[in-house]
């Protein structure tokens, strides 16, 4: 019952293991912060540069470092 309420709401995603989820979250977290952390650090560093955000985000955006935190 619970499975199929869930599957009403989304698309969950299921792990198989008991407990999985309560080790996938804070670390999906963590990557999360540190993404954003970084993303915040390098606009500093664009900025003493005298490039624009704009510049920056589309360099990003075509390159590795796309990831969606930084098109918030």
């Amino acid at each position: 019952m619970v499975r199929t309420l869930l599957e009403a709401i989304d698309n969950p995603f299921y792990l198989n293991v008991l407990g999985g989820g309560e080790i996938a979250k804070p670390a999906n977290n963590a990557i999360m912060r540190a993404t954003r952390r970084a993303a915040t650090e390098v606009d500093g560093v664009r900025g003493d540069y005298g490039l624009s955000e704009a510049v920056v985000r589309k360099a990003a955006a075509i390159s590795s470092g796309a990831f969606w935190s930084s098109k918030l």
